[in-house]
């Protein structure tokens, strides 16, 4: 005798997800530019209905600032920061989580001909 038991799952999803950036000349040869990304989403699941609704809410946000220029006709730099931030609730049964992290970066690049370029670069984090 063998039994087969099938669930029946209800669950319902959104997401919502926004991305603005803002690119302004400084000089000649030189840009800075701004971003900041939003991801939002909700998801709700049942799987049986003595078992009750499961929710989570999630966000995630991400802003950076970069800038970029010719420090000489085929030596470019670059340098930048971010941050970011992620946080998690469950409606039922899980503690919330959150994290975030930071970093900071540069980066230098040169060509040394029309098909070749040399990049280097460091990048700091703090998790």
């Amino acid at each position: 005798m063998s039994t087969i038991i099938v669930f029946k799952v209800d669950n319902k999803k959104k997401r919502e997800y926004i991305d603005i950036g803002y690119r302004y000349d400084i000089a000649s040869g030189w840009d800075v530019s701004f971003n900041y990304t939003l991801n939002l989403a909700h998801f709700d699941w049942q799987i049986s209905e003595a078992g009750g609704r499961n929710h989570y809410d999630d966000r995630y946000d991400m802003a950076e600032v970069v800038v970029r220029g010719n420090l000489l006709s085929d030596l470019n730099l670059l340098f930048g920061a971010n941050t970011s931030t992620y946080e998690t609730e469950f409606k039922t049964g899980f503690p919330s989580s959150n994290m975030s992290s930071k970093s900071a970066y540069t980066q230098l690049d040169y060509m040394l001909s029309p098909k070749q370029k040399i990049i280097g670069g460091i990048q700091l984090n703090k998790p």
